[in-house]
């Protein structure tokens, strides 16, 4: 089977390396993923909760992004929003795949804006980290007041017990 042309002449054995790579990792997760427990516990979902997941995820990866965006924005770059958001997508399937769960799409980000956007590297590079940052204290904020919660809980407890 003969490809069109015009994909032929945007494919190269790089997009052809990344695609086998790709499709080698996503064999990898999912021969250690139990195909039968998975679709088990798709099946206890009804479709008002797969909208809500998706919602969810939707309304998170937008707010993920619009920080992003914002950060870029205050140093003069105007990149589309839903390129933003498309790239981000990206970073979190890299991240899914390598190893540590808080890096490793991040230098996908700078590349992306860098290379299809023409933004300087220094500026790609401070809105990623900036971004990264806020994420990691927004993280850490969260835990502080989980605990503080539950050492609260605990007073509280011993005092009724």
């Amino acid at each position: 089977m003969k490809l069109p042309k015009l994909i032929m002449s945007k494919f190269s054995w790089r997009h052809f390396l990344f695609l086998v790579l790709a499709l080698a990792l996503l064999f990898w997760v999912a021969s250690n993923v139990s195909l039968r427990a998975t679709l088990n516990t798709l099946a206890q979902l009804k479709a008002r909760d797969l909208l809500f997941l998706a919602a969810v995820n939707i309304a998170v990866l937008t707010t993920f992004t619009a920080r992003w965006w914002l950060l870029l924005a205050a140093q003069g770059e105007r990149i589309p929003y839903w390129r933003l958001m498309a790239y981000r997508l990206t970073s979190f399937g890299i991240s899914y795949f390598t190893p540590g769960s808080h890096f490793g799409g991040e230098p996908y980000q700078v590349f992306a804006v860098s290379r299809w956007h023409g933004v300087s590297l220094p500026v790609s590079l401070a809105a990623v980290t900036l971004d990264k940052i806020l994420e990691m204290l927004i993280n850490l904020a969260f835990l502080v007041v989980g605990i503080l919660l539950l050492l609260t809980m605990r007073q509280s407890l011993a005092v009724w017990m």
